[in-house]
């Protein structure tokens, strides 16, 4: 009798576990308004869920012990195979193949010192909507400066070695800048390096002409010769073929998220933003740091592995993540900061912008953790100049 009332007392229980799991799963669906063509459909995508929440789980208890730096969470993407999810993200390929003539390495002793005045005239811990103008003001200088004292190298190697810069800011944050617009969503369309290519042009744009900009990303889908569309591109390319087009805005030219390649609608009376025909490399993270602060955000190429997917929060310090792999995803570094991840350590990071919806990581932005190669985030970070 006693092994019979044990019997029922457990199926009970995973009885309840079950409806519990129904209706997490549901309230999934009803988050993320996911909609099937069928059962079976549904049944195999709530098998991948159940399988990512399990993960989460795990790894979530890890963090709560102070094992691991990050949180997981569920996102658009949890009911996607790790497979599907990269299908999606061949769409950063290797610049090393072929690099212009007219790409230019950085050079950090021509930037320095104004990188760090602009830093000190912010004192930006945390840029608000009144410090930003201030940010790029400084940024501007870097070219006044480089062709006041490339005249003369005297005066160059003087200011550069004698001057003593002021020192960064701790942190960094350009995420609530009124020059930065909302966080995109690329959709199914694997073309991450269009949103990479135009977020420092929309905020050039507007600290130069003080007017916020949307720019448009499927015009590079379609027309940035090359490459494929929403099967793989890069940022050095779309800012290439910008150099002698220019870009128009979202509206004139609106985001479909379809690869339309082949099917190019520019119209040259309708672009609004132009770009130089010669845009800069930087030669490492500390690199970033510095055009960060000079000339606002960077696009950079990284390698996304199934726990970048399902980040939710914390600073994303994986070592299952490569640091010398080709980069399959294409970001934005917006900021950087420092923080503790546990009693005894404390980790610095980059802000880094994503164009998957403000629904994943911390509102469509990762907290990277900086200075060590993560996920291959040395690979060709640049930036371009608008006109």
């Amino acid at each position: 009798m006693k092994v019979v009332i044990v019997l029922m007392f457990l199926a009970a229980l995973a009885a309840g576990e079950q409806e519990s799991f129904d209706a997490k799963w549901a309230a999934y669906k009803g988050a993320h308004a996911k909609k099937y063509a069928n059962a079976n459909v549904e049944a195999s995508r709530k098998a991948i869920w159940t399988a990512k929440h399990a993960k989460i789980t795990q790894h979530n208890a890890l963090y709560a012990a102070g094992a691991v730096t990050y949180q997981m969470g569920h996102n658009h993407l949890s009911d996607k195979t790790v497979e599907e999810v990269a299908k999606g993200l061949k769409s950063r390929q290797s610049v090393n193949v072929r690099r212009h003539a007219f790409a230019k390495e950085f050079d950090r002793d021509e930037l320095s010192v104004d990188a760090a005045a602009a830093a000190t005239t912010t004192k930006a811990t945390t840029t608000t909507k009144a410090t930003t103008p201030k940010t790029t003001t400084k940024a501007t200088t870097p070219k006044t400066t480089t062709k006041a004292t490339t005249t003369t190298k005297t005066t160059k190697a003087t200011t550069t070695r004698t001057t003593t810069p002021a020192p960064f800011p701790a942190s960094y944050d350009l995420r609530n800048s009124t020059c930065l617009p909302a966080i995109k969503d690329q959709g199914a369309c694997g073309d991450c390096y269009t949103f990479a290519a135009t977020t420092p042009i929309e905020y050039q744009y507007c600290i130069k002409y003080k007017t916020p900009i949307v720019l448009s990303e499927q015009q590079l889908t379609d027309c940035t010769y090359g490459y494929d569309g929403c099967w793989g591109g890069n940022y050095e390319d779309c800012w290439d073929y910008l150099s002698t087009t220019g870009l128009q805005t979202n509206a004139s030219y609106p985001w479909t998220a379809k690869d339309t390649y082949g099917t190019c609608a520019y119209n040259s009376k309708a672009v609004t933003a132009k770009v130089s025909p010669t845009y800069t490399i930087l030669k490492s993270e500390n690199d970033i740091q510095v055009a960060l602060l000079a000339h606002g955000p960077i696009s950079i190429s990284i390698f996304v592995n199934d726990n970048f997917v399902q980040y939710r929060s914390g600073i994303y310090s994986d070592p299952t993540c490569p640091t010398s792999k080709l980069a399959n995803h294409a970001v934005s570094v917006v900021g950087y900061g420092s923080a503790k991840v546990n009693a005894t350590t404390t980790l610095p990071y980059w802000i880094v912008r994503n164009s998957w919806t403000k629904y994943w990581g911390d509102g469509g932005y990762i907290n990277f953790h900086r200075g060590v190669g993560m996920c291959s985030i040395k690979k060709d970070p640049g930036y371009p100049t608008v006109l």
